[in-house]
């Protein structure tokens, strides 16, 4: 729904005069309309007589908009004392009406306005700004999948990257203004909160806006009507049409409720290891600012750790650990897992040993995370095959829960293809020694994972069979078992190949090994849900590497072939909010709180 707000301090009298001239511009618009089945509504509305115009149909006609998802007034002439233009956003063009009457002046395509800041083909939304008195408005483009803000001055057609407001966290949706330049802007985060920033000081000012339009607004903007000499300035709000303190509606269920609180910018970075690059990168989560190649690692990291404010990261291809202060990213040991082992995955039994992974000795490893003595080694046992194969366990995610490890065993062939069926071997850690070993219920068992938010389960992570020249069968399981116990309780078939896992209060995600893509399921139901599809999907096999869940309940994924980190606003049903290009081949990452 749009609804339009008058606020006017003149007299009685002239907004009666006003409502006159308005009211009928409307009804002349309304006349040209039909009915239409859009929810959606544009109300013009007068805070102190109460008065309201219903202009939906009008602008949609006048359009050809049936889903209008945002409204932008700008003046478009230097020294004109109201707006001249209103713009109108939605289903990929932008329309031009003239702000007076109302009338259709042009229109234009999202992709071609995105080729005269020398975008790809994309999304974004429009906005406008004034900061000197005597000229006119600059239009702005914000672009989605980069956060840059594009100018363009509408008084001399000069445009470029708009670097003069600092664009950080916060998604810029709607900009305000008071006669006769801007002093401050109306801002709304990725999770729909909103506030004022004051120019140029930027202290933040936190808004009720569902209160005060009894909706939920996704785009805002200031009209300023200039009727007879008098300024009247409106107000004009775009909707999705949730009521006020709700999440936007999403299809399916599990959506969880937004928690960021409103002018906050989230306080913890984002670590990511570089499995080509061999590096470690890190991003801000709050102004999505990167520090390329912060710290060098060993050869293919693969995983990174956080315990007891220090940073573990596994080379693989070096058989080695590497330790970094998690704030400076300066090294401070390096610890050796041993010649040829290929450590895969780690996890703390205590303070001051934990378990890694050794992938090609197909053993579990006790080491002492200061000295990096080898306090006991594991070997996993030998695992059924199918018929005619000839198997190793390879051991690769571990998880501890209490005095139990629980381990995942690919069971591979000598072409490291799954050569039956996978298994998930438990390790008493006061003993070191195996208890017991079960069918994970899927094939290339990859990751075991337990979370607080459901601790009466154990959800066990198949990637499925995998053959030369058909790649992944894609049938991948998530199998879940009770915790204590390990008693099956469900197996999901996901149709996919999953190979990590993150779970959240409301929904569960996995990393697909197959396509750019990152599955869903409630965990509550055991259900898949819809996955959620990267840009880069169905072009090659492009790996999701890595998927981490940050305090604000946005998801990070990486893309390993496509080199890009993404952010995923999950109270918006996953919306991709971020698209950021980092090193070569990002292949694990870790949330650092501050």
């Amino acid at each position: 729904m749009i609804h339009c707000f008058i606020r006017s301090n003149s007299s009685i009298n002239s907004r009666i005069v006003f409502r006159i001239l308005f009211s009928t511009v409307l009804m002349l618009c309304v006349g040209l309309c039909f009915t239409s089945d859009i929810s959606a509504s544009v109300m013009l509305v007068d805070l102190d007589t109460g008065a309201r115009f219903d202009i939906t149909e009008a602008l949609q006609k006048l359009t050809g908009i049936d889903d209008i998802t945002g409204v932008t007034a700008i003046n478009a002439i230097p020294g004109h004392s109201g707006d001249t233009w209103l713009i109108i956003d939605g289903e990929n063009r932008f329309e031009f009406l003239d702000a007076e009457t109302l009338q259709p002046l042009f229109s234009i395509p999202e992709t071609a306005l995105r080729e005269l800041f020398g975008l790809p083909e994309g999304s974004g939304r429009v906005s406008a700004i004034r900061l000197d008195a005597s000229s006119a408005d600059t239009l702005l483009y914000f672009d989605n999948a980069t956060g840059d803000c594009y100018g363009i001055d509408l008084a001399t057609g000069i445009f470029g990257v708009y670097t003069d407001l600092d664009f950080t966290a916060p998604f810029y949706r709607g900009f305000s203004f008071t006669a006769p330049h801007d002093i401050g802007l109306i801002v709304q985060d990725y999770s729909g909160h909103w506030w004022y920033e004051t120019l140029p000081e930027r202290d933040r000012i936190s808004l009720d806006l569902e209160s005060l339009f009894s909706i939920r607004p996704i785009h805002f903007t200031e009209f300023s009507f200039d009727a007879f000499g008098m300024m009247i300035p409106f107000v004009i709000a775009v909707s999705d049409g949730s009521a006020p303190g709700t999440p936007t509606p999403t299809p399916q269920p599990g959506t969880p409720t937004p928690t960021p609180t409103p002018g906050e910018s989230p306080e913890y970075d984002v670590v990511i290891a570089m499995g080509l690059g061999e590096t470690l990168w890190r991003v801000d989560a709050g102004s999505y600012a990167t520090e390329p190649n912060a710290a060098l690692t060993g050869q293919a990291p693969s995983r990174v750790v956080l315990h007891n404010n220090e940073l573990f990261v596994i080379n693989s291809l070096s058989h080695s650990i590497t330790v970094y202060n998690p704030v400076s990213l300066s090294l401070k040991r390096e610890l050796s897992t041993g010649i040829g082992a290929s450590p895969f995955d780690m996890a703390f039994v205590d303070d001051t040993t934990f378990y890694v992974t050794q992938f090609n000795a197909n053993k579990v490893t006790r080491m002492d995370a200061f000295s990096g003595q080898i306090l006991a080694e594991i070997p996993m046992p030998e695992l059924p095959s199918d018929p005619g194969k000839t198997t190793a366990p390879r051991p690769t995610g571990i998880t501890v829960i209490g005095n139990q490890a629980l381990v995942a065993c690919a069971n591979l062939d000598t072409s490291f293809f799954p050569g039956g069926p996978g298994f998930t071997v438990v390790v008493d850690t006061h003993s070191n020694q195996i208890i017991e070993y079960f069918e994970s219920n899927g094939r290339n068992t990859a990751r075991v994972v337990r979370s607080n938010h459901y601790p009466d389960y154990v959800w066990i992570v198949n990637a499925g069979d995998y053959s030369s020249g058909q790649g992944f069968h894609m049938n991948g399981t998530v199998s879940v078992f009770t915790w204590p116990g390990l008693n099956p309780v469900e197996t999901i078939q996901t149709g996919d190949a999953p190979m990590d896992m993150v779970i959240g209060p409301h929904r569960a995600w996995f990393a697909s090994a197959a396509d750019e893509h990152i599955g869903r399921i409630n965990p509550a139901t055991f259900s898949a849900l819809p996955s959620v599809t990267l840009p880069n999907a169905g072009h090659s096999m492009n790996m999701v590497s890595g998927l981490a869940l940050g305090p604000d309940e946005r998801l990070w994924a990486l893309s390993f072939n496509t080199d890009k980190a993404f952010v995923l606003d999950t109270a918006q049903d996953d919306t991709i909010v971020r698209d950021i290009s980092v090193g070569w081949g990002p292949d694990a990452l870790v949330i650092v709180e501050r």
